[in-house]
């Protein structure tokens, strides 16, 4: 995982307090993983991805959270945050460090 150091002397970020960064880095980089694992992302420049990670983190810290939401069918029970939007908002921070391309399904 990126270090706190990293967010304030690379990125130049001072909106997340160090108690916080543990947390939002990690939610930031499984985002980006994810991301990735979806979408063609081409960087821009060297450091893109440490930057898209660091912008994703100040993306979430800024999101309002609107509640889990727990489904349950039979033994099954899904939770997650429900949050329209977040993928699209997060394809946007990103956009500065990566191409984006979406691609055609097979």
């Amino acid at each position: 995982m990126m270090d706190y150091g990293c967010y304030t002397d690379t990125f130049r970020g001072s909106l997340i307090p160090r108690e916080d960064w543990d947390a939002l880095g990690l939610r930031a980089q499984a985002l980006f993983r994810w991301l990735a694992d979806r979408y063609t992302l081409t960087p821009l420049e060297p450091q893109a991805e440490t930057m898209a990670i660091c912008a994703l983190a100040e993306y979430l810290l800024r999101q309002e959270p609107l509640g889990l939401v727990q489904k349950t069918l039979g033994e099954v029970s899904l939770r997650y945050e429900n949050r329209p939007g977040l993928i699209r908002g997060a394809l946007l921070t990103i956009a500065p460090y990566f191409r984006v391309y979406r691609g055609v399904g097979a």
